[in-house]
């Protein structure tokens, strides 16, 4: 059986938000759709590497010496005395209020291959993340301590109830989606690429969904020179 990949619309995100019964949860599910984080980048864990993947474990061990500098805190790395890679998740001292950008370290960073990533973020969605925290008073460390299967099933919870007809396709992975398309719409699948953090574009297109409401007006395009009946 083939596998639905459905994309939300911003009305049914719209209403995701609105159904979550936890100020948590509907930060979870803005962040996913106004971010395109990952659910491992919002609240970590410990990678399973692909058979064709590598760490470099010198550079994985000074990224996390640099990570433990900047955040205070020790991350667990080793398991059975070799290194594994681990995202370590969002984290209040992550945050950039002034410049409104978050720092990622993500899949590549937990290997040993990249360096964190500077992500920009809407102002909007930063001054009601700093509301949430000043309301829980959350002052530092992890913002959501939960795990990437916890996440999954608050979004899907939330997706069935706001979109029956639909929600057993949405995930935090179609959430992405949803932010990826969005923005090919808007600028282009090159500019929607850098703010995705792809290595490759091709990876992009395999996000992008066409819009319902673009599909709308390539339908009506098609038919624009029709003759009266």
């Amino acid at each position: 059986m083939k596998r639905v990949l459905y994309t939300p619309t911003p009305e049914e995100v719209k209403r995701m938000i609105e159904a979550a019964e936890s100020d948590r949860d509907r930060m979870i599910i803005m962040i996913l759709a106004y971010w395109g984080l990952r659910e491992a980048e919002l609240v970590g864990d410990i990678r399973r590497l692909r058979k064709s993947e590598k760490i470099d474990e010198k550079a994985v061990l000074r990224n996390i010496q640099e990570w433990e500098k900047i955040h205070g805190y020790k991350l667990d790395v080793f398991k059975d005395g070799k290194i594994r890679p681990v995202i370590p998740g969002l984290h209040v001292e992550d945050i950039d209020w002034e410049r409104n950008c978050v720092t990622i370290y993500g899949k590549g960073w937990s290997t040993g291959r990249t360096a964190p990533e500077i992500h920009p973020v809407s102002k909007e969605t930063l001054k009601i993340l700093r509301e949430y925290l000043l309301k829980h008073e959350i002052i530092r460390g992890k913002i959501f301590k939960l795990s990437t299967r916890t996440v999954r099933h608050i979004v899907k919870e939330i997706a069935l109830k706001a979109v029956p007809r639909y929600g057993r396709y949405i995930s935090p992975h179609r959430l992405r989606a949803f932010y990826i398309t969005m923005l090919v719409d808007k600028y282009g699948i090159a500019k929607a690429r850098e703010m995705a953090r792809h290595s490759d574009i091709s990876v992009t297109q395999i996000y992008y969904t066409v819009s319902e409401e673009e599909k709308r007006r390539m339908a009506e395009d098609v038919f624009s020179g029709l003759p009266k009946m």
